[in-house]
């Protein structure tokens, strides 16, 4: 079996390469990521590679993000989930809803270390549309996943320019790692449009065939309003892997990638 893309987190040259293959929440895992980024600290540009991501949890998000943020900085808005009622549970969630164990809370959660995080939240849901008009009165409050530098107490702000390289196989977790950056400052998405699957599955069997069906049991959208389903996450400059990427002989999407910062490098030290 070929690898691609191919390689591991590394230095090239002044840029930094994060190689994440998945959505991982082993402690060691997020620890050398944590080191990863402090050899990264004097770089000028920073590539996240999410190519084949097809997710896990998101505790790579919560380490990662608060480096992109400055400190003081207001929570940024991530996801908005709401799922179907009425939903048999296959355990009680820690705080007695059903998607606080996926990390989106409701405003009444205790997660919200202030009061005015909870004002922000609920402004942002107060003002929000999704484009799928749901039938609320069939589903449950808003949940909301936002972010800030405190959640990650050892992050520094690293102010260079951020390219994430993502593709079809980016998907669920890695869905929602692509969504808390896009339309970031100085950062740029590129690549192919991810795999767009996200949220709560459940089984039902057919009682006539017995065929088993699996539906999605939650809707979650970006803070536009648009779905992550279906959609996924577009690029901000596509770019697709040549025959030669695939054959594990070449990276043109990394090379352009590299390229691309070193140029932005130059046009800043001029």
């Amino acid at each position: 079996e070929i690898e691609f893309p191919k390689g591991k987190s590394r230095r090239i040259g002044d840029v930094g390469y994060l190689r994440i293959a998945s959505m991982t929440s082993n402690p060691d895992d997020l620890a050398k990521l944590e080191e990863w980024m402090e050899r990264f600290r004097d770089t000028q540009g920073l590539i996240i590679d999410l190519r084949g991501n097809s997710g896990g949890t998101k505790s790579i998000l919560f380490t990662l993000f608060p480096y992109f943020m400055k400190p003081g900085d207001p929570m940024k808005v991530v996801e908005l989930s709401t799922y179907r009622m009425p939903m048999k549970l296959r355990r009680p969630p820690s705080q007695g809803f059903m998607m606080s164990d996926m990390s989106a809370q409701p405003v009444t959660s205790k997660r919200w270390k202030t009061d005015a995080q909870r004002v922000q939240v609920q402004a942002f849901i107060d003002n929000f549309e999704p484009e799928w008009k749901l039938p609320m009165q069939n589903f449950s409050m808003w949940h909301v996943l936002a972010l800030d530098a405190s959640i990650n107490p050892r992050a520094y702000h690293y102010e260079r320019p951020l390219i994430l390289l993502q593709d079809a196989g980016t998907f669920s977790a890695g869905d929602i790692f692509l969504g808390a950056f896009e339309d970031h400052p100085r950062t740029t998405l590129m690549g192919e449009a991810s795999g767009g699957g996200n949220g709560w599955m459940e089984s039902y069997k057919l009682p006539n065939s017995g065929l088993e069906v699996v539906l999605c049991q939650s809707a979650k959208f970006r803070p536009n309003g648009k779905v992550y389903d279906t959609q996924g996450i577009k690029p901000d400059v596509k770019m697709l892997p040549t025959p030669d990427d695939l054959l594990g002989k070449s990276d043109s999407v990394l090379d352009a990638a590299v390229e691309r910062l070193n140029e932005q490098a130059t046009r800043l030290t001029r």
